[in-house]
């Protein structure tokens, strides 16, 4: 009996703790501290693990982007979308990784809408992340983009 008790208290102390550090994880992903410190308006090209390039338009109001997207559907010709999203800073209070801009949109398509969520790493000139299909995130594909405008960096706010 006392076996059985300490198997049961031991994976109820695995579950609980496995559950703390999924939400704890999940809140600092998403943990916004203001304002971007990027502008991320202009023209923006994504390219796909999966060999897609999309390419976006940005209009940036505080911390709310919008915009227009398109990417070449073969045969289909061209495939344009609209851009929803918003963009925030994450500091980095262990000095460790730095302060990041990180950006998530969700392009409406025709066909369907995908979510393209990233950051920049270490306060670079472009983004890194990851895409998949509204609904289902198995679906993960990760992307990179060109620094905006084709500029080697990309105006920080005022």
């Amino acid at each position: 009996m006392h076996r059985k008790t300490s198997r049961i208290w031991l994976t109820a102390m695995l579950s609980v703790s496995a559950i703390i550090v999924l939400l704890s994880s999940s809140a600092q992903a998403q943990r916004d501290d203001g304002p971007p410190m990027h502008d991320f308006s202009g023209p923006w090209t994504v390219w796909q693990d999966n060999n897609f390039q999309v390419t976006m338009e940005l209009q940036q109001n505080g911390s709310e982007l919008t915009g227009k997207a398109s990417y070449s559907a073969g045969r289909k010709g061209i495939m344009r979308g609209t851009v929803r999203g918003r963009a925030w800073l994450q500091k980095d209070p262990s000095g460790n990784t730095g302060n990041r801009d990180h950006f998530e949109v969700e392009i409406t398509w025709h066909q369907g809408s995908g979510i393209y969520k990233g950051y920049t790493p270490g306060g670079r000139p472009y983004l890194v992340g990851e895409t998949w299909p509204k609904g289902n995130p198995a679906g993960k594909v990760k992307w990179y983009s060109s620094p905006a405008a084709g500029k080697s960096g990309f105006p920080r706010r005022r």
